[in-house]
């Protein structure tokens, strides 16, 4: 687990985009990987061949490594997002709501909607706290 003191939170969202993707591709292994195994068949046995152990168990053995690098990448990704949390409220906490608007918008580049929700406030509300937050600094 990481400390939340050892990243700035643009890291910290960094990091979570590129596990974001991560799980993704994970996903799509695993479904694409589930539907590979095959029943074993009548032919599997018969046929002799230079292929060593079995088909269906070495996939079903694939997708239990790949299955616990998904949970191991979820359970990274999940740490990082409650960091990013956690900066998020001591952020909004200790500093003017302009310059948290401001900094959301222009270091984050979150959409005005997302700003809005945040605070609970209307878009057009949080463009007017934008301005006088750059017209401060």
């Amino acid at each position: 687990m990481i400390s939340s003191k050892e990243l700035t939170l643009e890291e910290v969202l960094k990091e979570m985009n590129k596990l974001k993707y991560r799980l993704l591709e994970l996903g799509d292994k695993l479904k694409i990987g589930f539907f590979e195994i095959q029943a074993i068949e009548y032919k599997d046995i018969i046929i002799k061949s230079n292929f060593v152990g079995d088909v269906m168990l070495n996939k079903m053995i694939k997708a239990d490594d790949t299955r616990e690098e998904f949970d191991s990448v979820k359970e990274s990704y999940n740490g990082y997002r409650q960091v990013a949390i956690e900066k998020i409220g001591e952020m909004i906490e200790t500093k003017p709501i302009e310059e948290c608007i401001v900094y959301f918008r222009d270091n984050l580049h979150w959409k005005w909607d997302e700003i809005a929700k945040m605070f609970n406030y209307t878009s057009r509300h949080c463009k007017r706290l934008y301005k006088k937050g750059k017209n401060v600094t």
